[in-house]
């Protein structure tokens, strides 16, 4: 399987399949640098506040919607699910995967590894995919394009801090 994970409690896992698609050193250090922007954020205690939140606050709507006897109350229901879904959640998921590329791409650069090779392993995550991808509004994490054009816009100050860094990792 092509993915990586970070656990409650900063455990982070990378799947095997992950080292076809990214060639090099500095193109994991994306993936784990990625993967420690979300611990770091704390993108899964947010997730569960939000998840908390928008279960009570669906629960109470139910309520009401139940308790005067609305008849359309299930498709009122399925309405509003369907709105925080596109609405809410996948948007929320989509700016915390920007959030913990920006956080990798600034710690891998730190760390000696270029940065540069983030946007090449979009790059190759895009040839893996195809065209097998849902549009962006309907997921949780941003297009390859989407990906690359952020790290893009914020490579100037990754490279700065690359150039700074004393030691270049070489990992064999």
């Amino acid at each position: 399987q092509v993915n990586a994970f970070a656990l409650p409690g900063g455990k982070i896992g990378v799947y095997t399949g992950l080292m076809e698609v990214a060639t090099n050193q500095d193109q994991l250090a994306a993936v784990i640098g990625h993967e420690v922007g979300h611990v770091i954020a704390e993108h899964g205690n947010e997730r569960m506040s939000s998840s908390a939140l928008i279960n009570i606050g669906m629960e109470v709507t139910n309520q009401l919607l139940q308790t005067n006897q609305i008849a359309t109350s299930h498709l009122i229901m399925a309405g509003l699910g369907l709105g925080v879904q596109v609405g809410v959640q996948l948007p929320f998921g989509r700016t915390h995967e920007t959030e913990a590329d920006l956080i990798g791409l600034e710690l891998m650069a730190r760390g000696g590894f270029d940065p540069r090779e983030s946007m090449t392993l979009w790059e190759n995550m895009a040839k893996v995919s195809g065209d097998n991808r849902q549009p962006e509004l309907l997921s949780t994490h941003p297009l390859p394009a989407t990906r690359i054009s952020n790290l893009s816009n914020n490579m100037d100050n990754a490279m700065l801090f690359y150039n700074a860094a004393t030691t270049k990792p070489n990992c064999s």
